[in-house]
């Protein structure tokens, strides 16, 4: 996560955080820890269940896995701050949209999803009001040839093995890229 919330409810961004201060998840206000090392990205993180008592720890009231990898969290940083890790609330579920700007919800998948985890981000943003726009990291497919160019048509590409990437039954989909 890029944003947490400080003491006095502000979003702070990662990078302008202060070592010496807490933050807390913008969905379930529980505290994170700041990592900052020199391999991946700076990100904020649930404290978790390494170093706490089991009885003290509550995990997020969001569901949803946000196992972001640098890739994901390169491409979040090309837009305006204000536009990526939006909350977007109905009722009272409330998930972080990678990136909202007007009425559409920009998700980053680097990682392979389940179909009803991807339904689940759809249907719920759409019910909020938003169109939602995927963007699929699909370079180590191609390279490994498990995305070819179609002769016949540009820009057209197939995709075998897409069981894989999404967990649904379908052996081969074809796929236009815009």
């Amino acid at each position: 996560m890029l944003k947490a919330i400080d003491k006095n409810d502000n979003f702070v961004l990662i990078d302008d955080a202060d070592k010496n201060e807490m933050y807390f998840c913008p969905i379930c206000n529980q505290p994170l820890i700041q990592k900052r090392g020199d391999i991946r990205e700076h990100h904020f993180s649930h404290i978790g269940l390494r170093g706490t008592n089991s009885r003290e720890y509550v995990p997020c009231s969001d569901t949803w896995h946000y196992d972001k990898t640098d890739w994901h969290i390169q491409w979040q940083k090309r837009f305006p701050n204000e536009c990526y890790e939006k909350i977007v609330t109905r009722g009272n579920e409330r998930h972080i949209a990678d990136v909202l700007i007007n009425d559409i919800v920009i998700e980053f998948q680097h990682s392979s999803i389940s179909i009803d985890d991807f339904r689940d981000r759809n249907n719920f943003y759409g019910s909020c009001g938003y169109k939602t726009i995927w963007v699929f990291d699909f370079i180590e497919e191609y390279e490994e040839g498990k995305i070819s160019c179609s002769e016949y048509l540009e820009n057209e590409y197939r995709w075998s093995y897409v069981k894989k990437f999404f967990s649904f039954p379908v052996k081969s989909k074809r796929i236009s890229v815009f």
